[in-house]
């Protein structure tokens, strides 16, 4: 009995030392993703806080940090599978400016590329042009795009992984598959992760069209609809998580809502006039979308409901995210406009230092978006068929997502 005793601790200690060995670049992909969502907040909210500054400001450089530990990972794995890697591995790249590449390695370095070159481009544009009125201005444009094939690069690093470990554990025998397992769960759940901080990075690019002053109006759900089901529904199929959509939900309402609450406890003041508010600790960022909701509603769907036709599970779990995604987004707008969600929890009062806090329609659906409700119904209806196209689009992806080993 102590010899089975001390067997059974010996797995155990195996398994618990085994379940976090992995390759270092899986890691650096993880605190790309983290440090570029984080830093891209905070520049925002520093910018509302305490204006244009230098090119390397704290913010910059968290957000220069992901894309250099991006392209560190995915340059590696370019250099070792050119010069060092089996037929095999060779066999499995793709050509990229004479190296073989992972995939995942691929979008990597073009995204480091990409937002490394965005850098002394915007520092330009803002000596050129001065502030910026927009979000996407053309060096912010391009530093999106890297951003976000940065992300992308993430994702499918750890969907490879996955789906190499996966392979891994239908062929291990007993003893191996308890060590095996659960690296197994932890990479699934790595995995989703990644989707949520895409997502993450995806709804601050969009605020310009889906801000809660805009929910009343068609474009907002149009643009939703798209964005939003491609990732969620593509990570449902691609994950072998019971609630992978719920969770990377989770996991974009919980790196917003952390920067929500956490940047204001902040000491800030403003350094680039006119202030016109005495701005003393950092302004917060918008409170995210309530994705959650639907989230939740297409898990349940997809183990409980799920078809064999494709093109019916994308008409209904469309219907499903277009219908929940409207009603929860149409009223949740509404209150963040109200006075009830002028709170540190909502931040729905909060305003930059050069804001006109008494604008008549800072806390009002801007009149200019509206409507008339034959062109609203016409506007949903094109918006509900984008939903369910994206949601189609998405579960071709994830069937390829499911398969993919490059």
């Amino acid at each position: 009995m102590e010899l089975t005793y001390s067997r059974q601790q010996e797995q155990q200690t195996l398994v618990a030392n085994t379940a976090w060995n992995m390759p270092w670049y899986i890691y650096t992909a993880l605190l790309a993703t983290t440090s570029i969502i984080t830093g891209l907040i905070w520049d925002i909210s520093w910018h509302l806080s305490i204006g244009r500054d230098g090119l390397f400001s704290p913010p910059h450089l968290l957000i220069y940090l992901g894309g250099v530990l991006g392209g560190i990972g995915g340059g590696y794995l370019m250099i070792k599978t050119t010069f060092f890697g089996s037929q095999a591995e060779k066999a499995k790249g793709v050509w990229f400016w004479g190296f073989r590449s992972p995939l995942s390695a691929l979008f990597l370095v073009w995204g480091a590329l990409a937002m490394l070159t965005s850098a002394p481009f915007d520092d330009w544009w803002h000596n050129a042009y001065g502030l910026d009125v927009k979000i996407l201005s053309p060096p912010h444009a391009l530093l999106a795009m890297g951003m976000l094939v940065i992300q992308l690069g993430a994702v499918i690093q750890l969907l490879t992984y996955q789906n190499v470990l996966k392979s891994e554990y239908e062929a291990a025998n007993y003893e191996q598959k308890l060590i095996l397992d659960k690296k197994f769960k932890r990479v699934k759940l790595m995995y989703v992760y990644t989707v949520g901080m895409l997502i993450a990075i995806l709804g601050v690019v969009l605020t310009e069209y889906m801000n809660p002053n805009v929910a009343h109006a068609s474009t907002y759900y149009k643009v939703g609809g798209f964005i939003f089901p491609l990732f969620m529904v593509s990570a449902g199929r691609a994950s072998g998580l019971k609630f992978p959509i719920t969770i990377a939900a989770l996991f974009y309402t919980g790196i917003n809502l952390f920067m929500l609450w956490f940047l204001p406890l902040f000491p800030a003041e403003p350094l680039l006039g006119p202030v016109v508010n005495e701005i003393t600790h950092y302004v917060p960022f918008e409170f995210p979308h309530l994705l959650i909701v639907p989230a939740v509603l297409l898990d349940l769907y997809r183990n409980k409901t799920s078809f064999n036709n494709d093109w019916i599970n994308a008409a209904l779990m469309g219907t499903i995210f277009f219908v929940s995604f409207f009603v929860t987004q149409r009223y949740f707008s509404e209150f963040l406009l109200s006075d009830y969600a002028k709170n540190w929890v909502f931040a729905a009062d909060a305003v930059a230092y050069n804001w006109n806090p008494d604008w008549q329609y800072r806390f009002e659906f801007y009149p200019w978006r509206a409507e008339e409700f034959p062109v609203l119904m016409k506007g949903l209806a094109i918006a509900l068929g984008i939903t369910i196209l994206s949601s189609r689009l998405a579960l071709l992806w994830g069937d390829w997502m499911r398969a993919v080993k490059r």
